[in-house]
């Protein structure tokens, strides 16, 4: 019980909670956990889920393969120049 008040401790926003186990812990969703609801990521990943929710700025998947094998060839291509040139 001295380590549960040791880590709670450390972390101020969680309750040390000796009745729930590590694997309840992990899958639980994030509103579950005390003081998860504060968080600035959870709050920036709920606006962010919620802004493109209802998106119609959709690619096809057609245009994000192409963008895809575009970024990366380019990359690769990129890379291989340097290369080429570094072993002249």
């Amino acid at each position: 019980m001295a380590q549960a008040n040791r880590a709670a401790a450390r972390r101020p926003h969680a309750k040390a909670d000796a009745s729930k186990t590590g694997a309840e812990l992990r899958s639980a969703s994030p509103a579950d956990l005390d003081g998860a609801a504060e968080s600035p990521a959870t709050l920036l990943r709920q606006r962010l889920e919620d802004a493109y929710a209802n998106s119609p700025e959709r690619w096809s998947a057609r245009k994000t393969l192409l963008f895809i094998v575009v970024t990366c060839g380019s990359f690769w291509a990129a890379v291989g120049a340097i290369l080429v040139s570094l072993h002249r």
